[in-house]
Parts: C-alpha cells; sequence; structure tokens
C-alpha cells in the first residue's frame, strides 16, 4: 500500500525528470490546445454574429437613414 510520504519521498530522489516531464507535457498540451482555442473562438464569433439582436431593422448605411432632424 502506498502512502503519502512514499509518494514525497521519490519527489525528494527524482525532482529533475519531474520537472522536465512537467515541462515537455505542458508545451505538447499547450501546442495542442492553441489551434483548438483559435477554432473554438471562430466559432463563437460565427455563432454571435449569426444571431440577431436588433428590433428586426435591418442595417442601413448612413447614406440611406433618414435625419431625424429634418
Amino acid at each position: 500500500m502506498n502512502r503519502p510520504y512514499d509518494v514525497l519521498a521519490l519527489l525528494a530522489r527524482a525532482p529533475l525528470p519531474l520537472l522536465v516531464g512537467s515541462f515537455v507535457s505542458g508545451a505538447i498540451l499547450s501546442l495542442a490546445a492553441y489551434p483548438l482555442a483559435l477554432a473554438g473562438w471562430d466559432r463563437f464569433k460565427r455563432t454571435v454574429s449569426s444571431t440577431s439582436f436588433r428590433t428586426g431593422r435591418e442595417k442601413t448605411s448612413r447614406k440611406n437613414r433618414k435625419s431625424s432632424l429634418v
């Protein structure tokens, strides 16, 4: 049966492999997560931009809008 102090003793004897393994796995996971995050962000932006928050009016340019001051 493993006891907590056995794990701590193992870590105390091998700090360099733990550090190197953590760095390598972190680098690999970050390289994999970055494109996934970009793809998710693009999909989110497309979803939000396709949803209209207007009151049913179409978007018009300044030239086509009538001035409310006239």
